[in-house]
């Protein structure tokens, strides 16, 4: 072949005299150090021009037709013969590695510069790195950079850029965002990839979203560099990510502000935004700049329309936006198990179920998201065997799956079910605390408190460390546990444990928007500009709901106080103040739209379905797994939740 004709060639002009400009331009010393630590070259063979023009002609022609193993093997011959070849020769087999992510055979092209004698200089490092860089060996990238580093240049921009990017990419965020500190350090300059690098890095972290507003707000005032839609996208990803909405907000308003035309991703990642805060009035309006935009046939958008409507508690609007996408066949499988989780938490198990069989009819396979959101309907609506005979009927990938398997323990929790769901529960991989809440949810709810500490055991000893951010919650259900069976001294000592380890339970928050703006409320909060409006019309309107038959359930206030101050701590949750101010603000005949971040208790469900009586008011709330819409004394969930 042409490759063994040229490499004979080539081994037999090593005994040449003269030397060839071109092909061997290494200098006897470099500023560079040699990988293998030899600082200067053998005495170098030459070979005639016309050789050196036919190397150069096929080592082309097989890179150009991707045939890179080929062009790797004919200079692996040259240079165990001895040939020293041109830096731009490994620089362009080692690109080609980097862009068909070819990690061997990039490792393949690193050991033969090692054979070769040849003293790297900063680019070929540079595309050293860059190779082990995008086929995300970060270990060896990291090495090649420290190499660098040790140079007297040392790293430059360029090497910068390329390893924040390869540690943004695999997730190595702290170490992407202490190189970018360094590259500050060092004074070198900082430009727009590296920017996108280092923001990207913030995104994989809800722990950085601080960091990535910094970042793109000196990019603009101290580095003087212009941002891109990419840039603003990834600011907003953060600031929604980590519910901080307003500033998002604000993001948008300023690149709209530059002129900087949004694009599909920007829209839905405001469109999450608003789904996880509850802001249907925002959402609405990104509904209508989105339809205006002409971006509105994207299946994309419309998935994330749907979702929004659906988290925002305006289920009717989701279904009608559902069907026109079955009707215009723009619907996707993300699409129908959106709708069927969407049913589900809205109470309409029915529904969810006829859509789940529908979506099969349609030739979609439902994959382990879609049984979740199947089997999370169920449970909701009390639909164990419906949900048995799902679970039953799935696939063994399906089973096994951890989110699947977790929800049919909690349909059989809700039921009380207790004895296959622990059963279930116990024959899952002990990896997950969530199948174990369920069980614990259950268990206070029965007041079974052997399984409630069973439960809790399991969550400490398969998260000692508490990485789910569920030990404080379990605690305090099993404290409850023991106050419903009128252990209150079990109790009182739990919770002062508790104190002692510096365990502390998440506050309940509820949030609501009134034009334009979310308002957050705690228990018996007295930080809102309209607390006094607000107390003075909870009391008219609580006096109205005692003449009307309620009566507080003191028994969900485990504190050790007086009746009195039970009731009044009762009066006085997140939620009832944060209905009351939107009563105060929101004209008749709007629902009035609650999201919290805790359960919603006995008491506060009891209380709300007489307001709603009372006040002639529509109440939809949004808890952590489901919605409640309260309307003339009943709830959407039939007392079951």
């Amino acid at each position: 072949t042409l490759v063994c004709r040229l490499s004979r060639v080539f081994a037999s002009s090593l005994f040449h005299a003269r030397r060839v400009s071109g092909i061997s331009k290494i200098p006897t010393e470099t500023p560079c150090r040699h990988m293998s630590g030899t600082s200067r070259m053998p005495t170098e063979p030459s070979c005639s021009t016309r050789d050196e023009r036919d190397f150069h002609e096929t080592f082309r022609t097989l890179t150009s037709k991707g045939k890179v193993k080929d062009a790797v093997n004919l200079v692996k011959r040259l240079t165990r013969a001895g040939r020293g070849l041109d830096i731009s020769v490994f620089t362009k087999l080692l690109t080609i590695c980097a862009d068909s992510k070819n990690a061997e055979l990039g490792k393949t092209v690193h050991q033969m510069i090692l054979a070769s004698a040849l003293v790297p200089d900063v680019f070929l490092l540079n595309a050293l790195l860059n190779m082990y860089a995008k086929c995300n060996d970060i270990d060896n990238a990291l090495a090649v950079f420290n190499r660098l580093s040790e140079q007297k240049a040392g790293a430059n921009t360029v090497s910068y850029n390329m390893m924040i990017a390869a540690l943004a990419r695999v997730g190595r965020s702290e170490q992407a965002l202490n190189l970018f500190a360094e590259m500050r350090k060092r004074g070198l300059a900082v430009t727009q990839i590296t920017i996108t690098a280092v923001l990207r890095a913030c995104s994989n972290s809800r722990a950085l979203t601080d960091d990535a507003l910094r970042i793109f707000q000196s990019m603009q005032t101290e580095l003087r560099i212009k941002p891109n839609l990419f840039h603003y996208n990834v600011v907003m990803h953060c600031l929604c990510r980590a519910e901080r909405l307003s500033e998002a907000m604000a993001v948008y308003a300023d690149m709209k502000g530059k002129h900087i035309e949004p694009d599909i991703r920007t829209y839905t990642t405001l469109l999450s935004g608003t789904a996880d805060v509850g802001a249907l009035g925002l959402g609405v309006q990104l509904h209508q700049e989105l339809k205006a935009s002409g971006l509105l046939l994207d299946a994309v958008a419309n998935n994330a329309l749907l979702r929004m409507y659906a988290r925002c508690g305006d289920i009717e609007q989701a279904i009608s936006i559902f069907e026109h996408m079955k009707e215009t066949k723009a619907s996707t499988a993300v699409t129908w198990t959106t709708m069927v989780g969407a049913l589900g938490q809205h109470g309409r198990g029915e529904e969810a179920l006829h859509t789940f069989h529908q979506m099969k009819q349609y030739g979609y396979t439902p994959d382990p998201e879609a049984v979740v959101a199947v089997l999370s309907a169920c449970s909701h609506a009390g639909l164990v065997d419906r949900a048995a005979d799902i679970f039953n009927g799935s696939s063994k990938n399906i089973q096994s799956n951890q989110r699947v398997a977790s929800c049919m323990v909690d349909a059989y929790a809700r039921a009380g079910r207790v004895t296959e769901a622990t059963a279930l529960a116990n024959s899952m991989a002990s990896t997950d605390v969530v199948p174990w809440f369920s069980l614990l949810s259950a268990s206070r709810s029965i007041g079974d408190v052997e399984t409630a500490e069973k439960a809790v055991a399991r969550i400490r000893s398969i998260d000692p460390n508490d990485s789910s951010g569920k030990l404080a919650s379990a605690m305090v259900l099993l404290a409850n546990t023991y106050s419903k069976v009128g252990r209150q001294q079990e109790s009182n000592q739990l919770r002062e444990k508790m104190k002692d380890e510096g365990i502390r339970k998440e506050p309940g928050l509820s949030f609501i928007e009134v034009d334009g703006k979310i308002h957050a409320f705690r228990v018996e909060d007295s930080t809102h500009e309209n607390r006094d409006e607000i107390y003075t019309e909870l009391e008219r309107l609580t006096a109205e709901m005692i003449q009307a038959g309620y009566i507080p359930d003191v028994s969900v206030v485990t504190k050790d106080v007086t009746l009195a101050e039970k009731r009044r701590s009762l009066c006085l949750h997140s939620e009832r103040l944060a209905m009351v101010y939107g009563m105060l603000r929101l004209p008749a005949g709007t629902p009035i739209r609650v999201m919290k971040n805790l359960r919603v208790c006995a008491d506060c469900h009891t209380a709300t379905k007489i307001l709603s009586s009372v006040a002639k008011r529509e109440f939809i709330v949004r808890d952590p797994t489901r919605f409640h819409h309260f309307k003339d004394g009943k709830c959407s969930c039939g007392d079951f939740w």
